[in-house]
């Protein structure tokens, strides 16, 4: 995991691997090492541990696969130089697939072939699942070992070098949802309110001149009776605007400009309250996944201090 060594990154999957009882030999995991080294990409590390853990080859024999190892090792030889801009993509080199949209050899960029080996894992997953030889254990164990390898890759690429790093990080998305959420409430409240004043202000408008003859009328009854509904509405527009401490008329045009200025700003609170609480669950699910790795040992604490 990021601030600590390839080493002991490629150890932490190791014994994630292993949490089901699969074993591997010495040799195995000098293999994994001397890969995960040079590769630096956890997603192959841990298909090479779920390969080796599968076949168990080293402690039925003595002695690590010839053909596994001198793949390896081609490979180890032939990767390119490690990335030095922090900035650029990954590229991701195709060694071996039976995959017809996959060239030995092909380069993708980390985003596109996340794409492309995601999809290759739903073809396995549905093979697995409902062709010959279903086996729902060996699936989620491949699976299982997936998910750490994406979550310290996320860790790496999110800069976050120990675990109170990432405590720190969640409780801070989680302050910013809770602002996000509380800036959005407001501004909700603040047009739910505008939106009865501007309606009191009309209405009031509105029924202002019948309430001016009704004062001037000689049989005020008769006019009543005849104007009661605008009356209504204007009495109950006044005393509504008085309780609500307006001395003075607001201009409407003033009014509407503000409303529709708060609107705006409301789908700028509520696009933002959107990315932050998707962030969050992002996050939650990564120290989900870290808390279970970190219990595959009984090291615990000290690889939360290290990750």
């Amino acid at each position: 995991m990021p601030g600590a060594t390839p080493e002991q990154q490629a150890n932490a999957l190791i014994d994630f691997a292993e949490r089901d009882g699969q074993r591997l030999g010495n040799g195995e995991r000098r293999l994994i090492v001397d890969y995960a080294n040079v590769i630096r990409d956890y997603h192959k590390v841990a298909d090479l541990i779920n390969e080796l853990c599968e076949d168990g080859y080293e402690l039925q024999h003595g002695g690590v696969d010839i053909a596994v190892k001198m793949r390896v090792e081609r490979e180890i030889a032939e990767a390119p130089p490690i990335l030095l801009d922090p900035d650029a993509e990954p590229l991701v080199t195709v060694i071996w697939s039976e995959s017809t949209d996959l060239r030995d050899g092909e380069q993708l960029p980390l985003s596109q072939a996340d794409v492309v080996f995601k999809a290759l894992d739903d073809a396995m997953r549905d093979k697995l699942f409902h062709g010959d030889g279903c086996d729902d254990a060996r699936w989620a164990k491949i699976h299982n070992l997936q998910q750490a390898a994406k979550t310290m890759n996320f860790l790496t690429e999110h800069g976050i070098d120990a675990y109170p790093d990432l405590e720190s990080r969640v409780a801070e998305i989680s302050a910013a949802s809770e602002e996000a959420a509380a800036a959005l409430k407001t501004a909700e409240r603040r047009l739910g309110e505008m939106a009865v004043l501007i309606k009191n202000v009309t209405t009031y408008k509105q029924t202002r001149p019948v309430a001016v003859e009704y004062r001037r009328a000689a049989d005020k009854a008769r006019f009543r009776q005849e104007h009661e509904s605008a009356l209504i509405l204007y009495e109950a527009a006044g005393r509504a605007l008085r309780e609500g401490g307006v001395t003075k008329l607001p201009d409407l045009a003033t009014l509407k400009a503000e409303y529709a200025r708060l609107s705006e700003e409301k789908e700028r609170l509520y696009a933002r309250y959107g990315e932050v609480k998707k962030e969050l669950k992002e996050y939650g699910i990564i120290k989900q996944n870290v808390d279970g790795i970190l219990q595959v040992t009984p090291r615990q604490q000290e690889r939360k201090q290290e990750l």
